[in-house]
């Protein structure tokens, strides 16, 4: 079978994880940078890192209804390029109403990317794979939630503020292009042996 017609399980699943690994890293960052740069107290701090978890609550069902129509790549790639445009007005905003608004258009961006991404996968594989797939990609998700903080922490350690936020951009700019140079989705749901190819 010809490598256009599988669906890339681990790409797509390495594209949600630097998605995710990006957004937790500002939940490393964001406190400090509210705090330092637009000089917020604790209650701003907690509405500016909460807003992007209900960015991605609201857009979800949205994302998700575009990706069971038969858009998913475009959805995936929108999430991954928005989260990238969001990564970067959160360095350049000029005062806190912006950097909120670039918080929000960060959630949006994720819900983006992972509802896009697994139906695209869910479409071309097995019914009795499709449970394990999805866990796969939950972990994707909280897993960059999870070690998001320690890649910051490190990129922060080594060259501060920049470094991070650099990082912060490169990373939903990485699944992006990887979106962009995966093939369109599968016309068949994959075999177990197909499956098993990908390594997951």
């Amino acid at each position: 079978m010809s490598a256009n017609r599988r669906v890339p399980v681990v790409r797509l699943w390495a594209c949600v994880l630097f998605g995710y690994l990006a957004l937790g890293a500002t939940l490393q960052e964001l406190p400090s940078y509210v705090t330092e740069r637009f000089h917020a107290g604790p209650l701003v701090v907690g509405v500016t890192v909460g807003l992007a978890f209900a960015g991605t609550a609201a857009a979800r069902p949205l994302a998700g209804r575009a990706g069971d129509a038969g858009r998913s790549r475009g959805t995936a790639m929108a999430g991954g390029l928005l989260t990238a445009v969001a990564a970067a007005g959160h360095l350049l905003a000029p005062d806190l109403w912006v950097l909120l608004a670039a918080r929000l258009a960060m959630g949006v961006g994720e819900a983006a990317l992972f509802s896009g991404t697994l139906p695209w996968v869910l479409a071309g594989v097995p019914p009795s794979r499709a449970g394990r797939i999805a866990g796969w990609f939950g972990l994707s998700m909280w897993g960059g939630l999870s070690v998001g903080p320690l890649l910051a922490a490190v990129a922060g350690h080594a060259g501060g503020a920049a470094a991070v936020w650099s990082l912060v951009i490169a990373l939903p700019l990485a699944s992006a292009a990887l979106l962009a140079t995966t093939p369109r989705q599968t016309a068949r749901p994959l075999t177990e042996r197909e499956i098993g190819r990908a390594h997951v």
